[in-house]
């Protein structure tokens, strides 16, 4: 019997691999996501039935579950950042010269943070939180999916809140 290669591995378990990733996340994009993030797993660490794998289907399901978590985690990690930004704050409207200068140094930082940004996410960043569009209309004017702009903007939001607090540190 010719030893099984990854994509032969990918062939013969995806569907299967799908389901059960479908089932955990309750969203069908994601287990595709997921499951192509399994076989890049098994291609990182060189793995082939030929490693001493007595259940290679078993190690598929435990990689697949890992994954998953992995994954609820970093989705919960990303709700509790997406409260936090959107806490409502209160609001002090007096103008003084101080507040116009440490505004205006707020705002260069936060320009200097996103120029630090691939392109897309960066055009995601302003469209979402300087047009105000909805992150579902961007995914649709992008051609993309709705948790590419998710993760996106959650590290734009990240890296800019980190760049302020860097900044914020140094004074």
């Amino acid at each position: 019997m010719k030893p099984l290669t990854i994509s032969a591995l990918f062939t013969n378990y995806q569907k299967e691999i799908q389901i059960f990733l479908n089932k955990r996340t309750n969203c069908k994009h994601t287990a595709e996501d997921l499951t192509q993030e399994v076989y890049l797993s098994l291609m990182k660490k060189q793995i082939s039935p030929q490693n001493n794998i007595l259940n290679i289907r078993a190690y598929l399901y435990k990689t697949a579950k890992n994954i998953a978590i992995n994954h609820q985690i970093a989705e919960q990690r990303r709700k509790i950042l997406w409260q936090a930004a959107n806490e409502p704050r209160e609001i002090n409207n007096t103008i003084t010269p101080e507040r116009v200068i440490g505004d205006t140094q707020k705002l260069h930082m936060l320009n200097n943070a996103l120029a630090e940004l691939p392109p897309l996410t960066q055009q995601i960043f302003t469209l979402t939180r300087i047009n105000g569009m909805k992150q579902k209309d961007v995914a649709e004017k992008l051609g993309i999916h709705i948790t590419t702009v998710e993760k996106n903007l959650s590290k734009a939001v990240r890296h800019c809140y980190a760049s302020v607090i860097d900044m914020n540190i140094e004074k």
